[in-house]
């Protein structure tokens, strides 16, 4: 079996990052900051723990979707196979956009399936919902993330190489065998370390904002600096997730091939 250093793939992102920063930086701010930020605008204001009102603004969330894809499999060419130029990775994450998008709809697909069905009972009443609903929910939820976790170098593989969506999602599998247990704990990490610092910085800088600029109206420049801070935020922690698996991809693949 192939070994896996988690250690050794984080070092990778970080030389990456430093090396290739000023490709990614703008491949982030057109595919995530600035769409992320005025995909929040454009969301109506809700109350505490209620879902905004739908909309028109609905019809904006699957391109915000395509345009982090899009950008997400640029920065991981880069980290792959740095090309010369912005717009070469970003031609290139275009070309191979059709089969990343494909392989995610044969997961995605059958996930939103099971998961959405069961979570119903649970966004009906969520103070106190049904033991039973929750205890599916539950079962769902690990089952998805348990076969996401075999499938999360899909993105990595269909950038880098020349392959159809089934090929895809069979290459992501056979990859992270028997990497499971040291996957699922890369991923739990990152995203536990992620969402604190997230919730910090925006926790932050909100209450700064609101104190020099007063309280959240539509389309005020308050709300504009909360979006904008909240977008290169999470940006920041999508961009190094996605180096990271791209780094990982790397290393597992390159393993393969020297087996081979």
């Amino acid at each position: 079996m192939t070994k896996l250093s988690i250690g050794q793939a984080w070092s990778e992102t970080v030389e990456v990052v430093k090396h290739e920063g000023r490709l990614i930086v703008p491949i982030a701010l057109a595919f995530a900051v600035i769409p992320a930020t005025l995909f929040a605008l454009a969301v109506p204001q809700a109350p505490v723990g209620q879902m905004p009102e739908p909309g028109a603004w609905t019809l904006l969330y699957p391109l915000l979707i395509l345009a982090a894809l899009i950008g997400q499999m640029a920065i991981m060419w880069l980290a792959i196979a740095p090309p010369a130029s912005v717009g070469e990775s970003i031609r290139h994450a275009l070309r191979r956009s059709p089969s990343v998008i494909g392989a995610a709809l044969i997961f995605g697909l059958p996930a939103v399936a099971i998961v959405v069905p069961i979570a119903m009972p649970i966004l009906a009443n969520p103070t106190d919902p049904p033991p039973v609903a929750a205890l599916l929910f539950l079962i769902a939820f690990t089952v998805v993330l348990c076969i996401w976790v075999r499938l999360m170098l899909m993105t990595a593989a269909g950038v880098a190489e020349q392959i159809g969506a089934v090929a895809i999602v069979k290459r992501s599998w056979a990859l992270t065998r028997g990497h499971f247990w040291r996957l699922l704990a890369m991923a739990l990490l990152y995203f536990c370390v992620a969402w604190i610092a997230i919730k910090a910085v925006q926790w932050v800088a909100g209450a700064v904002v609101i104190v020099a600029l007063g309280q959240l109206e539509p389309w005020s420049v308050a709300s504009l600096l909360i979006a904008l801070i909240s977008a290169i935020t999470q940006t920041i922690a999508s961009v190094l997730f996605a180096v990271l698996l791209a780094r990982v991809y790397v290393q597992l693949a390159g393993a393969e091939s020297k087996g081979h």
